[in-house]
């Protein structure tokens, strides 16, 4: 892994193959399978990586087009088999510099493949962790990007806290964070999903409590707000994530309402 990425570790990797940094942190990540292996094999990784879903959008592209004028090094987290933002960075500035990351191992696998077998494409790097571990030292990423990664993240809201606590804890002072993030609209068949394929519902889900909006949730974590739109009300997919996967193959949909942030750390 080249730099500045390689000098932000605060610990070593378990591993590191082909110049990706692994962190063993598959206990956070969706569990994917060679079933979804054939899948984006079969063209998906390449539609994600050349969609213009993120430009067309007003919301998401207002998102890029911050992330690219500012020109500083940014990291995807959770980036997932869509790679969030980064794409549309990618697309609008080649040379911008891009570290992808994902608690699934086998996501960033398959990336480091399709990317290596059809791409050419410089200064985007691939790491494997958790965004609620993330291993980088106090205070060095300059900003931060994702799409729904945070709304996506186990361990229901206590996982929602440790991963902007880690996201915070890690940015530079002034850096940013771009993210698209969502609150579900259909809690009975997200649950249902999950008693169908035999697996435990995310933690919190469906309880009583009123849980925190996205918006008090960065307020308390300390952010300011720099932009706050809404980006979409739409269905789940299978390009989001495992729950859309499931939900897809189902026929189940799950309704989800989206906004897109700017966030800044002072």
């Amino acid at each position: 892994m080249n730099k500045p990425f390689s000098d932000w570790f605060s610990r070593p990797p378990a591993h590191c193959h082909d110049g990706v940094y692994y962190f063993d942190s598959d206990r956070d990540a969706d569990y994917f399978d060679e079933s979804n292996v054939a899948i984006w094999r079969d063209g998906r990784m390449k539609r994600n990586f050349h969609s213009d879903f993120f430009l067309n959008n007003p919301a998401s592209r207002r998102l890029v087009d911050h992330i690219v004028g500012q020109g500083v090094p940014v990291v995807e987290i959770a980036c997932g088999p869509g790679m969030g933002l980064t794409p549309s960075v990618k697309r609008l500035a080649p040379d911008h510099v891009c570290l992808a990351t994902d608690a699934s191992a086998l996501v960033i696998e398959e990336w480091k493949r399709y990317l290596d077998e059809n791409e050419a494409v410089g200064n985007l790097e691939l790491a494997q962790f958790s965004l609620m571990d993330i291993p980088f030292r106090d205070h060095t990423v300059p900003a931060y990007s994702s799409y729904i990664g945070l709304s996506s993240t186990r361990s229901g809201e206590e996982g929602h806290e440790r991963a902007l606590r880690e996201i915070y804890r890690t940015l530079m002072q002034n850096g940013f964070l771009y993210t698209v993030e969502t609150t579900w609209t259909d809690t009975e068949a997200m649950l249902r999903v999950f008693r169908e394929t035999g697996k435990t519902p995310w933690s919190g889900l469906g309880s009583d409590h009123c849980a925190p909006t996205w918006r008090e949730r960065f307020l308390h974590t300390g952010f300011e707000i720099l932009s706050e739109e809404i980006f979409e009300s739409r269905t789940l997919t299978a390009d989001d994530n495992e729950l859309g996967e499931a939900s897809e193959q189902l026929g189940i949909e799950i309704g989800v309402f989206s906004k897109a942030y700017i966030l800044q750390k002072h």
